[in-house]
């Protein structure tokens, strides 16, 4: 078991991190602006922001990686899904999940059997845990920013149509 210090759910600090086998899921703004993402989806809407993408593609990354499910989330397209979540990563600014990534995709190329790739994802499983990056305070505060630009923009459109 790991010493760090367990992360609060509200104002939590950006340098906290909560040891991933006892991770409760995403931050209540992460959850919140997910959940938009989810029932536009849900309602067959398939236009999304490179923002909302990278929010989508970080919380499910992460929540496979915390249930230890990573290899049924990559599915059949694993490596261009793996890239995805190399970029989305990058994005948020997880850097150290970036670069233990990176170190997979090219394991998983390698691998020349399906036991060595899923012994791949498995140590993935076992490692990106202990990262030092705070990845759910990254996401939340990725979630904020679009929630931020959202209202603003909002706001903008109201403005432009009073004027009108």
């Amino acid at each position: 078991m790991s010493n760090r210090t367990p992360l609060g759910f509200v104002g939590a600090r950006c340098g906290s991190t909560r040891p991933i086998d006892t991770w409760r899921g995403h931050l209540p703004i992460t959850s919140e602006i997910l959940l938009t993402i989810l029932e536009r989806a849900a309602a067959s809407e398939n236009v999304f922001s490179r923002a909302e993408r990278i929010l989508f593609t970080t919380c499910e990354f992460w929540a496979a990686i915390a249930t230890r499910s990573i290899a049924t989330h990559l599915g059949s397209e694993a490596l261009d899904n793996l890239r995805n979540a190399i970029c989305a990563f990058s994005a948020i600014g997880a850097v150290h999940v970036e670069n233990t990534l990176n170190a997979v995709l090219s394991g998983l190329v390698n691998a020349p059997t399906r036991r060595q790739y899923l012994e791949c994802l498995a140590a993935l499983e076992d490692e990106l845990p202990k990262t030092k990056d705070p990845v759910d305070q990254l996401i939340a505060r990725f979630a904020e920013n679009l929630k931020e630009s959202a209202a603003d923009c909002a706001a903008g459109i109201a403005r432009s149509a009073a004027r009108h």
